[in-house]
């Protein structure tokens, strides 16, 4: 298998770009860049035309401080990164946070210890607009949260009266009490 077919392959999957590859004081080329992440040349100048800063633009081959590389790779992966609130997963086929079907969340314990206290716990659910599986790791301290809102939204849909879904038939139940 030569270099291109490996890199073909490594493509099909999410890269992680490490930071840390490349020395902050020493200028690279983009075809230094790409072998030193084992890319094509092509990637590393659609980088550049995303936002990587040359030295300068008028000189050939551009030139990329080390600290300019690192700088954008960062800003590449924190751009990707969201925070969860505590009824919320990462979807992968949405890439954003979303919230489980209520009636789907499983929740499990595992053993493990997280700190002094509390306990791994995996929560599984189903994504309310795709339908794609999710699952989160949490400990059971946030589960008391999430238990909690779960129980108040089934509250609010069964025991309101004036809920929409249910106003027909209380309507109906009410005159047919009335009328007996």
């Amino acid at each position: 298998m030569n270099i291109w077919q490996r890199n073909v392959d490594l493509r099909k999957k999410k890269r992680k770009y490490n930071p840390n590859k490349i020395k902050s004081n020493w200028s690279y080329t983009l075809q230094e860049i790409a072998r030193v992440y084992s890319v094509h040349p092509r990637t590393a100048q659609s980088w550049h035309k995303s936002g990587l800063k040359t030295i300068d633009e008028n000189t050939r081959p551009y030139l990329f401080y080390g600290v300019e590389i690192r700088r954008y790779l960062n800003s590449k992966r924190v751009k990707n990164k969201f925070k969860l609130k505590n009824d919320e997963f990462n979807c992968n086929k949405c890439r954003i946070p979303r919230k489980s079907i209520v009636d789907k969340i499983e929740m499990s314990r595992t053993g493990r210890r997280l700190g002094k206290y509390y306990y791994q716990v995996i929560i599984k659910g189903i994504c309310e607009v795709c339908g794609t599986r999710l699952i989160r790791f949490s400990s059971d301290r946030q589960v008391e949260d999430l238990k909690m809102k779960i129980t108040e939204h089934n509250k609010g849909l069964n025991e309101n009266v004036h809920c929409y879904l249910n106003t027909d038939l209380e309507r109906n139940g009410e005159l047919a009490k009335t009328e007996h």
